[in-house]
Formats: C-alpha cells, sequence, structure tokens
C-alpha cells in the first residue's frame, strides 16, 4: 500500500510537487500521468527517498519515507533514465544487485534466471550492459527492480524504448504482479497503456493533483459522450434531445453524438430507440482515456 499526505517539494522556488494526497492499496495498480514537469518523477523519487520532502508526509507498505533504509527493503523502483554499469553482464549485474538484497546464493541464481527468462534476456546473459539497445536495457532495469521481491513498484516510464511486443509482455507482467498482492505505481506518457494496465489513476497538472480515482469514473466525469453510428440516425437529433440528461446533441451524417449525465442509460436507450426506428447499429462507443485527459489538462498534456 502507499498512502501519500499532504506531500510537498521544492526546489528552491520551483514547484515540483504541492500538497500532494493519493492511496494506493495492495494489489493495486495506479498510473501517474499528466504533462512534461508535473510532478510524476518527482513524486515516485519522494516514495523510494530519492528526494527529500519540503513538507508532508508518505508511508510505503507502512513505512514512512523518513525511515530511509526500511523503505529501500521494501520498494523496486525503475527510473526513467536507468545507468547500468557497461562493464558488467546481464547476469553479473542481476546477481550484483541480489545481493545487495542480501539474497542467500541459491535464491539468488535461481531468481536471477527466472526473472531473464520472464524478461526475455537468457540470450543476452553474458553480453556486456554498455553493448544493450535502449530496450534491452530497460529490460535489464526492470529485473534489478523485481530482484528483491518487492512489497512496492514504483516504475517510471517503464514501457519506454521496448517494442510492442515487450510492451504487452511488460504489461502483463505487470498485472501479474499485482494480482500477487503487490502495489504498483507507474507514470507513462502512453495512454492506452495505463488504460489496459491500471484500475486507477492520478493525473498531477503543475504539481498539483487534478484527479484521482477510477479509470471510468474519469471518463465519465470529464468526456461524459456517447457516439452512434447508423444509417440516417441524424433524422433522431430532436427525439433524443433532453432524454437521459442530455446536455448537448450533435447529428452528422450517419452519427449521432450525446453528452449526457446518465452515460449507461444513454447507452441503452440509444440502442433500444435505433431498434424501434429500424436503423441497424454501425457503432456505439464512448471516448476513451486520451479524450478525457486532453478535456482536463488541455493540449499542452497532448503526449
Amino acid at each position: 500500500m502507499i498512502e501519500v499526505r499532504n506531500l510537498t517539494k521544492y526546489y528552491g522556488s520551483i514547484r515540483g510537487v504541492e500538497d500532494l494526497s493519493l492511496k494506493v492499496p495492495k494489489g493495486a495498480v495506479c498510473g501517474l500521468i499528466g504533462p512534461n514537469g508535473a510532478g510524476k518523477t518527482t513524486t515516485l523519487k519522494l516514495l523510494c527517498c530519492l528526494l527529500k520532502p519540503t513538507s508532508g508526509e508518505a508511508w510505503v507498505a507502512g513505512v514512512s519515507i523518513r525511515e530511509e533504509l526500511k523503505v529501500k527493503k521494501l520498494i523496486g523502483y525503475l527510473p526513467e533514465s536507468q545507468i547500468l554499469y557497461g562493464f558488467l553482464t546481464v547476469r553479473e549485474h542481476i546477481e550484483l544487485a541480489g545481493r545487495l538484497h542480501k539474497l542467500p546464493r541459491a535464491e539468488l541464481k535461481a531468481k536471477a534466471k527466472a526473472l531473464m527468462e520472464e524478461l526475455k534476456l537468457s540470450q543476452l546473459e553474458d553480453r556486456r550492459c554498455g553493448a544493450l539497445s535502449l530496450g534491452q536495457r530497460r529490460r535489464v532495469g526492470l529485473a534489478l527492480a523485481l530482484i528483491g521481491d518487492p512489497e512496492v513498484l514504483l516504475l517510471d516510464e517503464p514501457t519506454s524504448g521496448l517494442d510492442p511486443a515487450q510492451r504487452a509482455s511488460l504489461l502483463k507482467l505487470i498485472k501479474a504482479m499485482a494480482e500477487e498482492g503487490r502495489t504498483v505505481l507507474l507514470s507513462s506518457h502512453v495512454l492506452h497503456e495505463v488504460s489496459e494496465a491500471c484500475s486507477t489513476i492520478a493525473v498531477l497538472r503543475e504539481g498539483r493533483l487534478a484527479y484521482h480515482g477510477s479509470l471510468e469514473e474519469f471518463r465519465e466525469r470529464y468526456c461524459p459522450i456517447v457516439e452512434v453510428e447508423a444509417p440516417g440516425v441524424e433524422k433522431l437529433e430532436s427525439e433524443v434531445k433532453g432524454m437521459w440528461g442530455a446536455k448537448s446533441v450533435k447529428a452528422e451524417r450517419g452519427k449521432l453524438t450525446v453528452e449526457a449525465s446518465d452515460l449507461d442509460a444513454a447507452r441503452v436507450g440509444l440502442v433500444k430507440l435505433l431498434a424501434a426506428h429500424s436503423l441497424p447499429v454501425r457503432s456505439l462507443r464512448s471516448p476513451g482515456l486520451e479524450e478525457a485527459y486532453l478535456k482536463l489538462v488541455g493540449e499542452e498534456g497532448a503526449a
């Protein structure tokens, strides 16, 4: 579990984060999103004790971030910019991290092997880290974060540099780790990945928390829209106005867009209405996370 209460960090007169409060329960994956400079990396560095707060408090797995040594034993941290010892091989680097966690030799060997298999690093185990590609270095960084079997994972742009197959594999791994009871807080600019991997999100804007909660609630709060496509659907515009708490109705050729206060009722009602008028539904959708995110933070938050 992660709990943050009124956490503030200033760099001189420059705000990193201010009065940040949020909770991520055990076994949950929370996505930390926001424009560049919003405070995402600062938040993660505060939680892993790389920065000291100006004020406020936070707890990681029940331990205050003021107790640095205890916290570091409980977390696995993947920084946005991974620094590796180029003269070490992949296996040597992972085993070094395991020794720093004081893992018994037999357990260390077994865990290192399992992680290399899970992260598709087995064929690279004897390659020096200085000769790795960006995506390969990212996977080694994940292995270093996981070798200590942490209760809490703090991941800064974990899919950066990975190809689509590697990204899909990593997101699957993150969800599996949460199902095992680990708490995960990750930052990302790739919003469809956040939708896939995260159960909740925290949106930062200019160092302050703009939203924290479920993805569904976020979409419904900031982009409460249903779009339906069907031949001739535009003729229903006047009939739909005022239904389901509709705030606006926009009709185009073959498409009807409804902004409604009750999205579930609007979805069901539109399907029934089209059926009553014998209009075949081609598609029925609500905008996703990206549309809602842009509504909240504006175009400067586009990733």
